[in-house]
């Protein structure tokens, strides 16, 4: 018997019967994708966006009349992610863990009848969740240089003269494209950061908890790629997923892994 059990229960025969004769028994609940998380983190990325334009607006402003003038095109600066945006996305790291711990609470006690004790996953999440904060600062961060790579990029071009016949307003336009791709990129970031950690997560609550394998969940929502359409409600294994990884793993994926117990004894 693993230590999930030992840990969780004491009535050996009140667990036998939830399995009765089986020898797995699928979770009577399916975990819920964490929305309000990845809700969050959109807020805070679009907050990001708007108070990085905020700081180069004016310095753009002045890098457009120097190539108009022919001037010397001034740099634009470094941009780091604020100290108040840090903890906004360590918060979310906090809430997703949160969530994570909920649904798989869930999850054992709708279908074994167990009630975690929270003491049980106290640290179990912490350096990965502090490693996933970390990542997601350093991903908008690169994001943030790369865009004002491009916008000196554009200034640059247009001050050799080889825009010399396109209006300055234009200029300024193609600047403003170029930084509003920076708003999809983040957003790129929160969805595809939120579904993934969540994913891990679930995973390796499911593993400790003798899951050995799981039922492909797929949102059915006219979004969904053809191959994860195709997967739902078939059974995999957590240590052999299929091309492009386990529900969640993939770039913007929204499945679910629906967890398949293995009886303990």
């Amino acid at each position: 018997m693993g230590n999930f059990y030992t840990a969780h229960y004491t009535e050996r025969k009140e667990l036998q019967k939830k399995f009765g004769r089986k020898l797995s028994l699928k979770s009577k609940y399916k975990p819920n994708f964490p929305m309000s998380v990845e809700r969050e983190f959109l807020r805070v990325s679009r907050a990001i966006y708007r108070e990085l334009w905020g700081a180069l607006e004016p310095i753009i402003a002045g890098a457009l009349l120097a190539v108009q003038r022919g001037e010397t095109i001034p740099d634009l600066g470094y941009y780091a992610v604020s100290g108040s945006s840090r903890k906004k996305i360590e918060k979310i790291g906090t809430q997703l863990t949160n969530f994570a711990i909920k649904q798989w609470k869930l999850v054992t006690k709708r279908t074994l009848d167990i009630d975690i004790n929270n003491a049980y996953y106290q640290g179990m999440f912490e350096a990965l969740i502090k490693d996933w904060e970390h990542n997601q600062i350093h991903r908008i961060q690169q994001r943030i240089d790369e865009t004002i790579a491009d916008i000196y990029a554009v200034l640059d071009e247009a001050g050799t003269g080889v825009f010399d016949v396109i209006p300055i307003g234009t200029v300024a336009e193609n600047v403003r494209h170029e930084y509003e791709k920076l708003q999809s990129g983040l957003e790129f970031v929160a969805r595809d950061s939120t579904g993934n950690m969540f994913s891990q997560m679930i995973m390796l609550m499911a593993i400790d908890a003798m899951s050995e394998q799981y039922i492909w969940s797929t949102k059915m929502d006219g979004r969904e790629r053809p191959a994860h359409a195709a997967r739902n409600g078939h059974i995999f294994r957590w240590d052999d997923p299929p091309i492009g990884g386990a529900p969640g793993e993939d770039y913007n994926c929204r499945c679910i892994g629906w967890p398949v117990f293995r009886r303990p004894y």
